[in-house]
């Protein structure tokens, strides 16, 4: 059965001295272990090279070595995965490291490209070669293949062709997903003497599926989505559950048709093109 889970974490540091990069990488990365514990790595630069160690496992277990060790850089990008597309293969760990037409390129990425399917399908009938399944090695044949010479404008030449989100996508505990975790604070709140408990959510009710960035597979995951308030509260342990209007969300904005409500309203801005998720 899939579960709702985090996806990947991401690091990024830059110094304008020469600094341990990897020591100074290891800290941030382990505090994002919660969103990934398949593998790990980073890459900095040394010497207008680019230097990538990556593996299987935790940070605690992969990246330990950099603790006793120095490796002064001015950059360097790391990860920690959980995968939404692509097995777990040391393949799809990241940083993902490659020397091509545009100069020295390693890449991490948190999301997902929608329409990955679709660009993955044309990438390969002309040619690309793949190692692994993921989607930032779509990132970079497409970068490679732009026939924009100057990097920056081959990156905005590629990331105007994908679809979805690829950021830092961060899931809080502002909205209830699947009343897991709210039914473990109210039972903590009870057994420590409160007498009454009204949760009041700053999100609207999370009822469909994210083919954008979070890995929400069905809506049978959803509590929001099976219940109303007064039963989401009593499954919970709750006196009662109030969410947020969408209405009052968007007026929380300057520019409210800027963003994407769908897991909340069902209105997706793109079609997720290529995928085929099982339930609704």
């Amino acid at each position: 059965m899939e579960t709702i889970k985090h996806n990947c974490g991401v690091a990024g540091i830059y110094s304008k001295s020469d600094v341990n990069i990897p020591e100074r990488l290891f800290y941030p990365l382990f505090a994002l272990q919660h969103r990934g514990q398949e593998s790990c790595g980073i890459a900095y630069e040394r010497n207008g090279a680019h230097v990538t160690y990556k593996d299987l496992g935790m940070v605690g277990q992969v990246l330990a070595r950099y603790l006793g060790e120095r490796h002064l850089a001015k950059a360097g990008i790391g990860h920690v995965r959980y995968s939404t597309q692509g097995s777990n293969t040391i393949e799809n760990s990241q940083p993902i490291a490659i020397v091509c037409n545009k100069g020295n390129i390693s890449l991490v990425h948190n999301g997902t490209i929608s329409n990955s399917p679709v660009l993955r399908t044309e990438l390969f009938g002309n040619g690309s070669i793949f190692q692994g399944t993921t989607d930032p090695e779509l990132i970079l044949h497409l970068i490679a293949r732009s026939k924009q010479t100057a990097f920056p404008s081959a990156l905005t030449d590629s990331l105007r062709r994908l679809e979805g989100a690829f950021n830092l996508i961060m899931m809080h505990d502002d909205s209830l997903v699947r009343g897991t975790t709210a039914k473990i604070i109210v039972s903590l709140l009870r057994e420590n003497g409160a007498k009454e408990i009204h949760l009041r959510l700053s999100a609207p009710e999370l009822r469909h599926p994210c083919y954008f960035g979070i890995d929400i597979p069905t809506r049978d995951e959803l509590i929001s989505a099976n219940m109303p308030p007064d039963e989401v509260a009593r499954h919970i342990g709750a006196d009662s559950v109030g969410f947020l209007r969408l209405e009052s969300l968007r007026e929380c904005v300057s520019e409210p048709d800027n963003f994407c409500y769908a897991c909340f309203s069902g209105q997706y801005p793109v079609e997720a093109k290529g995928w085929n998720r099982h339930g609704n």
